[in-house]
């Protein structure tokens, strides 16, 4: 008994001892990664959103095992400040790691780049993967990807170019639809030119746009010509254009563009979109805008907008008479939301709208300044640069279009407005 006694003690020991000897010789290199933040200026983390090299933010990984890690991402991610994002993590090598993973945002981008938080209702994936080194030296790829109630508009949307014209020779659902009431002498004067501006805008956007891209990834890219050229006299360019277009045997007439030289938008997270209820936002990244226009900039340089300076810029509007609280609280909207649209969706089409409820707070916040413009057009008519002479024409065109033979004519218009909507028609069938 006393043999098998100490046997047992023996043999309990040994399993001890082993379990012991594990322990001492566990692998907790782990533990040697760095926590510090590690800037993209310095050189040591390389990251890449979408495929598209970031030129500023930072990153922060911080291991809470062997198998898992947290990764913050500011400044990263456009339209989010910080994203936290837990992590898979796998030894390579005696200095270096593997990581992956996702999390899902239920709230959207902002241009002010709020900071957002991830719960239930997902609008947005971001998807890490990478490595990082015990020396601090990181590699992240990130993609984003839209989720929830947006991703059913993602696809390419091509513009409507065929359409019917109804009694008044006015297109119906063509590349673009405006519908216009107003109230008085204002009201006759609208219905007898709205005609001819729908069928001159459904024209000059058949010239300038080919399709809407909305990006799985978020990002909003567009086919479009942007080397457009009307000549000395646009209005009669396009009257020429438009005179062309005859109805086929069917009633429908077709908005072709005279030319195949089309552009489409990188994808660059330039912008992002997101639908929500019966509105689709568009959200800039100003930051990734102005580095693609001075690329020798880096982003850090640019990062974020300081909405303080810009209403101190809107405060020397009062002077003018515009309603400078009005403008701040729909500065603040877009700041914190996007560029708000309106869609429907009917099968295969798609219409982008804006209509008088979401133009209106601004337009009549801003049409006391528009006896302003007055003055800068004349002055700007009356220069002798080439370019500035464009910019005249280009205005002349709207003004033209619309019947306005000044800008504070559109004030006296607009007050007048009973119903107004600007349409862009799309649709995703093969041509």
């Amino acid at each position: 008994m006393k043999t098998k006694f100490m046997g047992v003690l023996a043999l309990i020991a040994s399993i001890i001892a082993t379990t012991s000897c594990q322990k001492d010789n566990a692998d907790d290199t782990w533990r040697q990664i760095p926590v510090d933040q590690i800037t993209v200026e310095s050189g040591k983390a390389v990251i890449t959103v979408n495929d598209v090299p970031e030129t500023g933010g930072t990153v922060q990984f911080i291991a809470e095992n062997e198998d898992d890690a947290i990764l913050t991402l500011t400044g990263i991610v456009p339209g989010y400040s910080e994203i936290q994002v837990g992590v898979s993590l796998q030894k390579k090598s005696d200095d270096t790691f593997a990581f992956n993973g996702t999390t899902i945002l239920s709230t959207p981008p902002s241009i002010a780049a709020t900071l957002r938080s991830t719960e239930e209702n997902p609008c947005y994936a971001v998807n890490v993967e990478g490595t990082i080194t015990l020396e601090g030296v990181i590699n992240v790829d990130v993609t984003t990807q839209v989720q929830g109630s947006s991703a059913f508009l993602i696809g390419t949307w091509n513009l409507t170019r065929q359409c019917k014209v109804d009694l008044t020779l006015t297109p119906v659902n063509g590349p673009v639809h405006i519908t216009w009431k107003a109230a008085g002498a204002a009201g006759t004067a609208v219905s007898t030119i709205l005609p001819t501006v729908n069928m001159l805008a459904c024209q000059l956007v058949a010239e300038t746009l080919d399709q809407v891209i909305f990006d799985g990834s978020g990002n909003i890219m567009a086919k479009y010509y942007e080397d457009l050229d009307l000549g000395d006299d646009p209005m009669a360019t396009i009257k020429a254009l438009v005179g062309e277009i005859k109805p086929d045997l069917k009633g429908n007439v077709t908005f072709k563009a005279h030319h195949n030289d089309w552009t489409i938008s990188p994808k660059a997270n330039l912008a992002f979109w997101y639908a929500s209820d019966n509105s689709l936002f568009v959200v800039p990244d100003v930051s990734a805008i102005a580095n693609a226009e001075n690329p020798t900039d880096s982003k850090a340089d640019m990062q974020g907008i300081d909405d303080s300076s810009i209403k101190e810029i809107i405060k020397t509007l009062r002077k003018y008479g515009v309603d400078v609280d009005a403008v701040n609280a729909e500065l603040t909207k877009i700041l914190s939301r996007g560029v708000e649209l309106k869609y429907s969706l009917d099968g295969g089409n798609l219409k982008v709208y804006v209509d008088k409820d979401l133009c209106d707070p601004m337009v009549t916040a801003l049409i006391p300044a528009l006896s302003v413009l007055d003055t800068l057009f004349g002055q700007l008519s009356q220069s002798n640069d080439p370019e500035d002479q464009k910019t005249v024409a280009k205005i002349k065109l709207i003004m033209d279009i619309l019947g306005l033979e000044k800008p504070s004519d559109l004030g006296t218009l607009w007050k007048a407005t009973t119903e107004f909507e600007f349409a862009l028609n799309l649709n995703n069938q093969t041509n």
